[in-house]
């Protein structure tokens, strides 16, 4: 360095006292003086970095060891500023998390936009529903992308209005809704006259806690005993712990529901 250039920056003049010493800003002065031997800088290395070996300064490449302990079966990373190991995660690639959990136990805590959960143990044949996290959603956040409904048969137990003329939601069986939210209902039927008129008509719509809601069908009788099947259908608002189930609606309580299904997949929920 020149004594212009020390004098343009503010720097004590190079002159014979200090040559071969280096700049330092601090208390007492600005000149450091060069280690007994000096310092050598070895010929540069491409792909390589200088670093202290044994006390020298040599070049060479970085490897795991010189950032931090290695790790099996995780990778490096930036974190708070520094490299550190750590296993990859989908967010790190781009992906949604992915969460398999008992629907019982409700959906994963602190979920991202578009996260998965797979809810699991839905229904008599633990089925699993698929459903992904939509932050813009005001209150039912968990949509379903897919798996089958939850179903139940009626059986071979015949059941009937015990009123005539009167919407009633027959009980049993019913499918316990176990989250609040928009859920598609579809019942399916079939009738006995059972001596009834042929006059007398039925009508059955699916049912949530003891009310007829959506779609109501009607069969009229006919010379035989056999109405004849058909299914209704409903997308309802449907609030936890409500059951879902088939109502019927006759003009004579002679008439029976004698095979009937009713099936409930999720749109959205809580």
């Amino acid at each position: 360095m020149s004594n212009g250039i020390s004098n343009v920056i503010g720097l004590p003049a190079i002159t014979s006292p200090n040559v071969g010493k280096f700049v330092k800003a601090g208390p007492a002065g600005y000149m450091l003086d060069v280690p007994a031997g000096g310092v050598t800088i070895p010929p540069v290395v491409n792909g390589q970095w200088i670093k202290g070996v044994g006390g020298a300064a040599v070049w060479s490449p970085i490897v795991a060891a010189d950032i931090t302990s290695p790790v099996n079966g995780q990778f490096i990373k930036g974190s708070g500023g520094v490299a550190v190991w750590a296993p990859i995660t989908p967010a790190d690639v781009g992906l949604p998390k992915i969460t398999t959990s008992a629907q019982s136990g409700g959906p994963p805590a602190s979920p991202a936009n578009n996260d998965i959960w797979i809810a699991t143990g839905i229904g008599a044949n633990n089925i699993y529903w698929m459903l992904q996290y939509d932050s813009s959603e005001a209150t039912y956040k968990w949509k379903f992308v897919g798996g089958p409904a939850n179903s139940l048969d009626y059986g071979a137990a015949a059941q009937s209005n015990t009123v005539a003329n009167t919407w009633q939601q027959m009980n049993n069986p019913q499918i316990t809704i176990a989250r609040s939210g928009i859920y598609q209902l579809r019942a399916h039927c079939r009738f006995y006259w059972n001596g009834a008129s042929s006059s007398d008509t039925v009508w059955f719509s699916c049912a949530v806690g003891g009310s007829n809601i959506g779609q109501a069908v009607q069969h009229t009788g006919a010379t035989s005993s056999w109405g004849t099947g058909g299914y209704g259908a409903a997308d309802a608002a449907i609030t936890a712990g409500n059951g879902a189930g088939i109502a019927l609606y006759s003009t004579n309580t002679a008439i029976q529901m004698v095979i009937g299904r009713i099936e409930v997949t999720p749109i959205k929920f809580i």
